[in-house]
């Protein structure tokens, strides 16, 4: 099971994760504690949602990975047969798997789909290449 290291505090109706650090990981660019809060305010509402519950699940069971190792694990987990695309039902399964089904509304999912998803012969799926580009800056600064 997985989980991202940092405390969570609360903002409305959204859980922020704090960073106990401005330090980049080495990732090639220098991302600090305000740039993270630029690109996480940023987010729309069920991102926001996604990321907290990820922190969440991370802080609980891989609190020694790194962010990026954390990242590179949720993605290879979610894409379990690895066609570089996540389907709905495969982000669904995911949810079960960490326990989050309850924490993200088949709304939040659905709007994660649409904002971040390309048609596919009819379903709308998430390509892992464009997950990882969207998500990559909030890596640079996700480190306790």
């Amino acid at each position: 099971m997985l989980q991202f290291e940092a405390p969570v505090t609360k903002l409305s109706c959204v859980s922020v994760p704090q960073f106990a650090s401005s330090r980049s990981l080495s990732l090639g660019t220098d991302v600090d504690k305000k740039s993270f809060e630029d690109i996480f305010d940023s987010l729309s509402p069920p991102r926001k949602k996604l990321l907290s519950v990820l922190n969440e699940y991370k802080n609980g069971n891989f609190e020694h990975d790194t962010p990026t190792r954390f990242f590179t694990n949720i993605v290879k987990a979610v894409d379990s047969n690895q066609d570089g695309v996540i389907t709905m039902e495969q982000f669904q399964i995911l949810l079960k798997n960490i326990g989050a089904q309850g924490k993200l509304t088949e709304q939040d999912s659905h709007e994660i789909f649409e904002e971040l998803g390309v048609d596919n012969g009819g379903e709308k799926v998430i390509t892992v290449e464009s997950i990882e580009t969207r998500w990559a800056p909030l890596l640079h600064v996700m480190w306790k």
